[in-house]
């Protein structure tokens, strides 16, 4: 008995030419919804890569302090100085404004806005009375339109009654043998024509009541188009005016007196430049600071005016986030023992910053915040509900620079596939041959 290695049916399929012309599914539609999703991701991963910015940090750790002393007032933007409230040998309280800086690209996009605003009024304005205008005329025109199919309708139904007394008159007339049956019958033809003019009237008072209707709708869509607009234009030129308020005054952050000046008006700064130098005389009679205390090899990458991101150790940064404050000051050399036990008073501390080497010490002012606990400024809007004490040990970070992820892949692309900034172990073995 001979064993069948293979089914009839598929054996019939494969001899058969009759399904030749069927189609045959290559990729599901699944399969296409899953390749525009990562194509999708592909896109915006693209534009983040050149628009976007990775904030590049330096780590360190210290303590929170409190000195008194000089400090210095920085600009936190860049711009030309249009204004100094204050002069050497004056008195300076915190929160006061010392000095303006002219922002000219925040205020012409508050021109542009105020530009645009004013086109969409006067648009509204003219689309508001023209509409009006426009509906009052063709709603006179609409009640004129109603009042006369009314009567018409009014002057059918009475012609329709005549007609049928008529109607009913001209039967005896036909039973009589007085008049013909044509006579009847138009009489009876009338009366049909009669009610199809009521009806074709009754349709066209319809088409008023519609048409009333739309230029209602109409007018109203417009209106809101534009009310939303504007709404948009009011909001960004809120933002605008209130980021060109914080952006274009610089304020002490102490009490004290004004020792010297650094600029004067016209002057183009940069952020974080010195505007002017003042002895503190704070109400505490100390201010709070920290000193940061950090690598080596990283200490001189870091400039007056940069920002800091500092996190006590009684704080989680995960539930109130760190405080903000700027760099004040770098020092010139690494940080001896000595130095650094004068503000830790802790051999063991003092052991551990220096693992990597004698540190940089690097003095950060916190930027004050009276609405919060702790009193100072934080990443977060409300900040912990305690206050910052001074002897805190903390860590910090300071931000560098901004670069953007596509300066990033690059090089790591070519080092990896190009083999572009490799070390040539060739070259190593030539040069400690000689």
């Amino acid at each position: 008995m001979s064993k069948e290695l293979f089914r009839k049916v598929a054996l019939e399929r494969l001899s058969s030419p009759e399904q030749l012309d069927q189609l045959m599914r290559i990729t599901k539609p699944t399969g296409w919804l899953s390749l525009l999703a990562i194509g999708f991701l592909i896109v915006l991963a693209f534009l983040w890569g050149f628009y976007g910015s990775i904030p590049i940090k330096v780590s360190g750790q210290g303590l929170l302090i409190k000195e008194t002393g000089l400090v210095n007032i920085l600009s936190p933007v860049s711009g030309q100085i249009v204004g100094i409230s204050a002069h050497v040998g004056s008195f300076v309280e915190k929160g006061q404004i010392v000095a303006r800086v002219a922002q000219p690209d925040i205020l012409d996009k508050i021109y542009k806005s105020k530009m645009e605003l004013q086109e969409l009024l006067k648009q509204k304005d003219q689309i508001t009375k023209f509409g009006n205008d426009e509906t009052i005329k063709r709603t006179e025109y609409l009640d004129k339109e109603r009042l006369n199919l009314t009567k018409s309708i009014d002057f059918l139904q009475q012609n329709i009654k005549w007609l049928k007394e008529q109607l009913k008159n001209q039967k005896q007339l036909l039973d009589q043998g007085l008049i013909t049956k044509n006579t009847y019958l138009r009489t009876h033809q009338e009366i049909n024509d009669n009610f199809n003019k009521i009806n074709q009237t009754q349709n066209q008072l319809n088409q008023i009541a519609v048409e009333e209707v739309q230029l209602k709708s109409k007018n109203a869509q417009e209106i809101t188009n534009i009310d939303q607009k504007i709404n948009q234009i009011q909001l960004q030129m809120k933002m605008l005016q209130e980021d060109l308020r914080e952006s274009s005054r610089i304020i002490s952050f102490h009490t004290g007196y004004v020792l010297e000046l650094r600029v004067n008006d016209g002057k183009l700064i940069g952020q974080g430049e010195t505007i002017l130098s003042m002895e503190v005389v704070d109400k505490e009679g100390i201010k709070m600071e920290v000193a940061l205390f950090i690598r080596p090899t990283e200490g001189k990458k870091i400039h007056q005016g940069m920002k800091a991101q500092i996190t006590p150790s009684t704080v989680k940064q995960e539930e109130h986030g760190c405080l903000i404050g700027l760099v004040t000051s770098v020092s010139e050399f690494p940080s001896s023992s000595e130095g650094m036990k004068r503000i830790l008073q802790n051999d063991m501390l003092v052991q551990n910053l220096s693992k990597s080497g004698a540190p940089f010490e690097i003095r950060v002012e916190l930027i004050p915040d009276p609405t919060l606990k702790s009193g100072y400024k934080w990443s977060s809007s409300k900040g912990p509900p305690i206050k910052i004490q001074a002897g805190t040990f903390c860590s910090g970070q300071i931000i560098i620079e901004d670069q953007k992820p596509i300066s990033m892949v690059i090089p790591y692309l070519k080092k990896k596939i190009l083999g572009i900034g490799q070390e040539n172990p060739y070259e190593d073995q030539k040069g400690a041959g000689k």
